[in-house]
C-alpha cells in the first residue's frame, strides 16, 4: 500500500528515464490521469492511454524525448501528505525564472476546485489551491 501515489508516478517517471524506458506502466487513478494529461498537454511527455495488463487498470506512459534527452529535466512534489501548501492566484511564483523579465520556463500544477490545471490556467481563472508538484 502506498501512502503519496503522486510520488511514486513522480519516481516511476525518473526512473523511466534514467533507464531510457519508451513507456512506463503507473497504477490507474483519477489524480493520476489528470495530473499525466496536463503533462501531455505541456508537451513533457507523448501521451497517455488506460490499459488493462494482467485484470488490473493501468496508465500507459510514452515518455518524450528530444535530440536523445529527456523532455523533463526534473519534476518534483511540492505539496505531501504530512505538509499541505496551498496558494492563492496572488502568491504564484514562476517554477523557473531564468530571465529578469520573469519568463516561466516551467509548469507547475495545482489542484483547485475545478479540478488539476497549470498555475497559469489558475491564475487566468483566478482560482487558488493546493500545489502538487513542478516540472521543466
Amino acid at each position: 500500500m502506498s501512502i503519496d501515489p503522486i510520488a511514486n508516478l513522480i519516481a516511476m517517471i525518473k526512473n523511466g528515464y534514467r533507464r531510457n524506458s519508451q513507456k512506463i506502466y503507473a497504477p490507474l487513478s483519477k489524480e493520476k490521469e489528470s495530473i499525466l494529461k496536463i503533462l501531455e498537454k505541456e508537451e513533457y511527455i507523448k501521451n497517455i492511454k488506460v490499459v488493462e495488463k494482467n485484470k488490473q487498470r493501468l496508465i500507459l506512459i510514452k515518455l518524450l524525448y528530444q535530440n536523445d534527452q529527456p523532455a523533463i529535466s526534473e519534476i518534483k512534489r511540492i505539496s505531501k501528505p504530512g505538509q499541505r501548501i496551498y496558494a492563492k492566484p496572488s502568491q504564484f511564483r514562476p517554477t523557473l525564472p531564468l530571465t529578469k523579465r520573469r519568463k516561466d520556463f516551467g509548469t507547475t500544477i495545482i489542484s483547485t476546485s475545478k479540478g488539476m490545471m497549470t498555475t497559469k490556467e489558475a491564475k487566468k481563472k483566478n482560482i487558488g489551491g493546493e500545489l502538487i508538484l513542478k516540472v521543466y
